[in-house]
């Protein structure tokens, strides 16, 4: 049987809210993961490898309840876009996840020798990174073109942090000799904030899809 309006919302609010606390948790994952790192904190990057399954259970509930709303209601308008915004979203937020846990997982074999000089872009970097992100689930919410297309235009800006720090850490390596297995897995740390960062820029650019009118061609 349909749906009333009032029910409709409020499964369409439930699948909202479980989408934002999938993005929180992953964005969570990512400052504990760093944090993990910076301090050798080995339980703190267990706990995020350990959360990944709760990750990967969230977006299996959010497909299932948004595949229901389309076969029964057959929904129109803003609830179909909200509803297949959602489907183009959570794979992100899923690969975000398992970005943050392989980071968790080369920082923990690393057992405190994180070079000092790399600390601060490692921050700057998940800050600028889980800031990202932060803003691209603000569009899911309340969807702003400007805000969408700074995002975007961010994403040189990151890149740029990243291959700025791995190339410090390889030219280290040619002054005190071959690249250490340490040095790789900074390099596999730094690559994963990257990564992350890109689902961000990823979700921005979805969601600009979804929300321009007929008819407008892509400008990127």
């Amino acid at each position: 049987m349909p749906l009333t309006r009032r029910e409709l919302d409020e499964k369409l609010n439930e699948i909202r809210n479980m989408l934002i606390s999938m993005a929180d948790q992953v964005c969570s994952m990512v400052l504990d993961g760093v944090e993990g790192a910076v301090s050798d904190d080995v339980p703190m990057m267990e706990r995020v490898v350990a959360a990944d399954p709760m990750i990967d259970d969230l977006e299996d509930r959010i497909m299932r309840e948004v595949f229901e709303l389309m076969v029964m209601q057959s929904p129109v308008s803003d609830d179909a876009r909200l509803l297949m915004g959602t489907l183009s979203i959570v794979g992100e937020l899923e690969q975000a996840g398992d970005d943050a846990v392989k980071l968790a997982r080369r920082a923990s074999k690393m057992r405190g020798r994180f070079r000092e000089d790399l600390l601060a872009p490692l921050g700057a970097l998940a800050e600028s990174s889980v800031q990202m992100m932060s803003d691209a689930m603000a569009l899911y919410s309340q969807y702003d073109d400007e805000k969408a297309k700074e995002i975007i235009e961010g994403d040189e800006m990151i890149d740029t942090a990243y291959k700025r720090a791995r190339r410090h850490i390889l030219e280290v390596a040619d002054e005190e000799g071959p690249l250490s297995r340490d040095m790789f897995r900074t390099i596999e740390i730094f690559h994963a904030l990257e990564h992350f960062a890109d689902h961000g820029v990823e979700i921005a650019k979805r969601l600009r899809k979804f929300h321009r009118p007929v008819g407008v061609l892509s400008d990127g």
